[in-house]
């Protein structure tokens, strides 16, 4: 099955909209204790950039939240001077939790990712658990446990998996939803497929616009005094690019204005296309030898 992370981003995206909790007293108790242990998980986030929220839903898969748990696997060999004997084998010593959270969050390479949002939190939970429920077709228990998403499968060991069985836990989907509302964290909205220009920097757009206007500025004048008539101004440029104007705004009425003015804007191009053969023709000439 496909592994397209956009599209696995997308999907989850819907189901943090739509997700309906199944089991909310149980969901409610472990965002609390989430929150309860919020400053662990916050010295790992200032170490690594990853969300404390994530962190702590990921702690609470691996081994309920015990600090004695390495967040890896959720062995409990922190402070203990032992390696790790699960997969990831042979890692640690940690003195701490917030040791082993580091090399584990660092291990799955998390230092690439930029966009922490809940959708992007839901796939690399799955990522860090494995992709095995993935590629059988089927829901995975670690991300959408407690949630209509999810009834039956479980891995009953390595490799093993069953139809019949259900995973106990709850998963990190709810959970993390939960100790967001109870931290009062503003979640973003995630930006819909049909926006255009979403990586674009309203800076960007608002510099970009504002050159444009100079440009569209000097055409105006120049047509004007060419054919003797008045080309409706753009009145979106400059003024209200440098006002309260989103970047969005500022496309759709540029494009209106393209729109409005199409017959202007061809007439000015045959023009001066005209006006560049000619005067091309006259210089040629003029260059002939004698």
């Amino acid at each position: 099955m496909s592994q397209d992370r956009a599209a696995i981003v997308a999907d989850y995206a819907s189901k943090w909209e739509a997700m309906v909790v199944t089991r909310p007293a149980a969901v409610d108790v472990a965002a609390k204790k989430i929150v309860a242990n919020a400053e662990y998980y916050k010295a790992v986030q200032a170490q690594t950039g990853v969300p404390w929220y994530f962190v702590g839903v990921l702690h609470m898969r691996e081994c309920d939240n015990n600090l004695k748990g390495c967040l890896a696997n959720g062995e409990l060999i922190v402070g203990t001077n032992r390696k790790t004997r699960l997969v990831p084998k042979g890692r640690g010593p940690y003195a701490t939790f917030i040791d082993s959270a580091i090399d584990a969050l660092d291990l799955q390479g998390f230092a690439k990712v930029t966009d922490w949002s809940p959708p992007v939190c839901c796939y690399e939970g799955e990522r860090f658990n494995g992709m095995g429920y993935r590629n059988k077709g089927k829901p995975s228990p670690y991300v959408l446990g407690a949630t209509q998403f999810y009834q039956r499968g479980k891995y009953i060991r390595d490799g093993v998996y069953s139809d019949s069985v259900v995973d106990p836990q709850l998963g990190i989907m709810p959970v993390m939803k939960r100790a967001m509302e109870l931290a009062a964290i503003d979640v973003p909205e995630v930006p819909k497929p049909s926006v255009i220009m979403t990586a674009v920097s309203s800076r960007t757009v608002r510099a970009s616009a504002m050159g444009i206007g100079a440009i569209f500025a000097t055409l105006q004048d120049w047509w004007n005094s060419l054919t003797h008539t008045v080309l409706p101004p753009a009145d979106f440029i400059p003024g209200a690019v440098q006002d309260t104007q989103t970047s969005i705004d500022t496309t759709r009425q540029v494009a209106s204005w393209f729109h409005v003015n199409a017959e202007h804007i061809v007439m000015w191009v045959a023009v001066v296309t005209l006006a560049y053969v000619i005067i091309r023709r006259i210089i040629d000439k003029r260059e002939q030898p004698q």
